[in-house]
């Protein structure tokens, strides 16, 4: 009884805990990563720039992160759960502005401006000392009338290496406190 308690323990310690996924000077838990991360299964596909993708459970970051709802009404399906799976990867997606004067800034978030050249998708840009700079792309999420909206890939970087997030438009005026978070989580799992 007492070894079948002892090797339940261990299996429980390993499946959870485990060494961490090491990737270009991060040392990630394996608690955050998804599943094809640390399967051995050649099913799932892979690429030689993209590193672990970790994932936080909405209401896990809503504790982090005040204006973040882990959660929305949905008039289809009841509830929406806000979950951020983060993409890294060794390179960054680069998009030039192509024309200054195409920009639409964001009446929801002002720091955004929006270049609209589809009204299903589009990219984001902030202003920075050097122009406009590539911030992500969005596209239209809704489902009819019944709910409007859209969502954007943030494109983060962080000491060269890009983390990728998916933010839908309810919470998209928190991506400064969610960047902020990510920045928090990287540092701290900074290998030593």
């Amino acid at each position: 009884m007492r070894l079948t308690i002892i090797l339940g323990v261990i299996c429980l310690l390993n499946a959870c805990g485990g060494a961490p996924q090491q990737w270009q000077g991060y040392c990630f838990p394996r608690a955050y990563l998804t599943p094809d991360i640390q399967s051995d299964d050649s099913n799932f596909d892979s690429a030689s720039n993209y590193g672990p993708t970790v994932f936080f459970e909405g209401e896990y970051i809503a504790k982090q992160v005040d204006s973040f709802k882990g959660t929305t009404a949905d008039p289809l399906f009841g509830r929406v759960y806000n979950h951020l799976q983060i993409i890294s990867s060794t390179q960054a997606i680069e998009k030039q502005l192509s024309e200054e004067h195409s920009l639409t800034q964001s009446e929801e978030i002002p720091s955004l401006y929006f270049d609209k050249q589809s009204k299903y998708d589009w990219y984001a840009y902030t202003r920075g000392d050097n122009g406009y700079e590539y911030w992500g792309s969005c596209m239209i999420d809704g489902s009819g009338d019944s709910k409007q909206g859209y969502s954007c890939m943030r494109q983060l970087t962080q000491n060269g290496l890009s983390f990728t997030y998916d933010v839908d438009f309810i919470n998209l005026a928190a991506y400064p406190q969610i960047d902020a978070f990510i920045k928090r989580q990287l540092t701290q799992w900074r290998c030593e």
